[in-house]
């Protein structure tokens, strides 16, 4: 369930510059969304299951510090792209790989050390 979350998730970041009329964004939107409501569900139990109890607080707040960050700058980074290139499809282009590319850490960052990932 998680993964085909993040799957559908990232998948709606990518696809997002190449849509060109209202019906196909909203469809895109409601996929993110549905994508990012079970993540945010299972946000808690991934923290408390890969980093213990004891240190739950601590990663969660380095975690929010993070998006945070990312909540403040991205959208001063992508309009900052979109006045060099001319179009929003570079600065979201680009905003999908760095989602993919986040997935991707978040996931092996958080793999059980039995897995063999980490």
């Amino acid at each position: 369930m998680f993964a085909a979350c993040v799957v559908l998730a990232a998948a709606c970041v990518v696809v997002l510059p190449v849509i060109g009329s209202r019906l196909p964004l909203y469809v895109v939107l409601v996929g993110f969304g549905i994508g990012n409501r079970t993540l945010a569900a299972l946000w808690s139990p991934i923290v408390l299951d890969r980093f213990g109890t004891e240190n739950a607080t601590a990663t969660v707040g380095l975690l929010n510090t993070a998006i945070a960050g990312s909540a403040f700058l991205a959208p001063l980074a992508v309009s900052a792209l979109r006045g060099i290139t001319g179009s929003y499809t570079s600065p979201l282009a680009a905003l999908g790989v760095v989602t993919v590319a986040g997935v991707a850490l978040f996931y092996w960052g958080t793999a059980s050390e039995q897995s063999g990932s980490v």
